[in-house]
């Protein structure tokens, strides 16, 4: 007993310097050691040293997923305070994703003019530069698969903030507001449009979005020829689960059954900006911050897309349509950048949850644009 209770100590430090844990963090990213090159961040070593050996701890990995089996065996969500577990669902519960589904707080009258005044104040902005401006809504995954969620997400009645807001621009306004949940909850009998073990939508999900976006810019450039069915291949496969999965520390352990779509052969794509083929997150999406997109062939001649991480699975299909593109990863509205592009068009997206966590704001320039008409009468 002694000689196991001592390799039991040792053993974690021994893991740190050979890494013979096969499971490393399935939590987060690996925390990177300490940095001793720095002066100013000496006085920061002995924290980042204490929160590298607690993140890195030998066997962690192990003992995280251990423990996450051990409380999915006994039908409960690993992560409780992060991620719900329906079967084979798994739903986000941060972001006041739950309270955002039961509508327990509804936008009040300021708060949607605060919306509408942010985004008025955009679009006069850009059409003094020649853009066309273009607002897309992601629904969470609960919006399209409420009959999937537990039966104590009760719902209050009234509308969504989503719903309110895109009542209240409709009856305001003549902003052009798409919200892709009336689009995704009609074809959802079609394929599965979202993961089971991810946030986010899969690549069918992705695709029906598209092509409702696609189907709107043709008011602006009616050469766009959307992409249908019969521009897909599909390739079946099983791979690891995704950011819910994470979050359980079960990532390697729900694998899930995919769907993969790619362009057809016969569909000329699209590159990045130094000629490489597109590549994109499906699952647990990261994505890059900032890059360019190139399609010679494209109807558009210049675009900006500002974007969260459920553009990530658009960027394959919409960046066809745009000669240029620049995809800019945020929820604020960098008019330097845009000022210097001078896009002839400028796609916001974001997703339904954000709605709920988001205070838009505008920078002095953009509020200051003549012709803004945020303002009530």
């Amino acid at each position: 007993m002694t000689w196991v209770f001592l390799a039991a100590l040792v053993a974690p430090t021994l893991d740190l310097i050979f890494k013979w844990d096969p499971y490393p963090s399935p939590l987060r990213d690996p925390v990177p050691f300490p940095s001793f090159r720095a002066t100013a961040s000496l006085r920061r070593l002995p924290g980042q040293l204490a929160w590298y050996l607690k993140e890195s701890m030998g066997f962690r990995g192990s003992l995280v997923r251990t423990r996450a089996s051990i409380a999915w065996s006994l039908g409960v969500s690993p992560a409780p305070e992060s991620v719900v577990r329906a079967d084979p669902w798994l739903f986000l519960r941060t972001e006041r994703v739950i309270d955002d589904f039961r509508r327990v707080e509804p936008f009040t009258e300021a708060q949607l003019q605060g919306w509408r005044s942010t985004f008025e104040a955009r679009a006069a902005w850009l059409a003094k530069r020649g853009s066309h401006y273009l607002i897309v809504v992601a629904p969470n995954k609960e919006t399209v698969y409420a009959d999937a969620v537990p039966r104590w997400f009760t719902r209050l009645p009234g509308p969504s903030r989503l719903e309110q807001l895109k009542q209240y621009l409709a009856t305001t306004t003549n902003l052009d507001f798409l919200d892709l949940s009336a689009t995704l909850m009609a074809h959802k009998t079609d394929a599965r449009l979202y993961h089971f073990t991810d946030t986010h939508w899969n690549d069918n999900g992705a695709f029906v979005a598209y092509r409702a976006i696609s189907e709107r810019l043709e008011q602006w450039f009616p050469r766009i020829r959307t992409l249908d069915a019969r521009d897909l291949t599909h390739e079946m496969q099983l791979t690891p689960g995704g950011d819910l999965a994470r979050m359980c520390g079960l990532k390697r352990d729900r694998l899930e059954p995919q769907e993969w779509l790619s362009l057809s052969p016969t569909v000329i794509p699209s590159t990045f900006a130094d000629g490489s083929p597109i590549t994109f997150e499906r699952m647990d999406v990261r994505g890059r911050q900032l890059f360019e997109t190139r399609s010679p062939s494209g109807e558009v001649p210049s675009a900006t897309i500002l974007r969260d991480s459920f553009g990530e699975a658009l960027i394959p299909y919409l960046s066809r349509h745009f000669q240029t593109a620049t995809w800019i990863w945020t929820y604020d509205f960098p008019s330097e950048l845009i000022d210097a592009q001078r896009p002839r068009l400028v796609i916001e997206e974001l997703v339904e949850r954000k709605l709920m966590v988001l205070e838009p704001t505008n920078s002095a320039t953009v509020e200051s644009s003549e012709g803004n008409t945020a303002s009530d009468q």
